[in-house]
């Protein structure tokens, strides 16, 4: 049996099964910050690229890994797709100012604004190709090509 592959998630695996977005923000931050700010990139990418890929913008904010969405854009700058980030704080921008990390709150707005995403999810699809790469790159492994 091959062995598997190297990948970011080795980093993340232990902070993925530890940190729970559900538990709300301060929970959220007594379990992420224990981990180092490169494994809290990794995961906040991770959970925000699966819900926005799942069921686009809407779905990220309106389930409890919203509470991430700052995290997240922080994450795309490190690793280095700006493109990302720029799209995610377009999509964050669009429920006001200051975010609002509550989940209650969060789905309280997107219902009283009923933002519509599209036009940033078709952005989003169609440039997000080449991201696992990028994690795995910020993880510090590298790829068979060399890269």
């Amino acid at each position: 049996m091959a062995e598997a592959e190297a990948s970011y998630w080795d980093l993340i695996e232990t902070a993925f099964d530890t940190v729970k977005t559900w538990m709300g923000p301060d929970r959220y931050y007594d379990h992420v910050f224990r981990f180092p700010e490169r494994v809290q990139h990794l995961l906040a990418v991770h959970w925000a690229n699966a819900e926005i890929c799942n069921g686009g913008f809407g779905q990220f904010f309106d389930n409890s890994a919203g509470v991430l969405a700052p995290q997240a854009r922080d994450g795309f700058v490190a690793i280095g797709r700006n493109d990302l980030a720029v799209l995610l704080e377009h999509a964050m921008a669009r429920l006001g100012e200051p975010y609002l990390r509550d989940r209650d709150a969060r789905c309280d707005r997107l219902e009283e604004l009923d933002p519509v995403f599209d036009d940033l999810e078709q952005q989003y699809y169609s440039i997000v190709s080449g991201l696992r790469a990028d994690l795995d790159r910020y993880a510090g492994i590298h790829t068979p090509d060399g890269s």
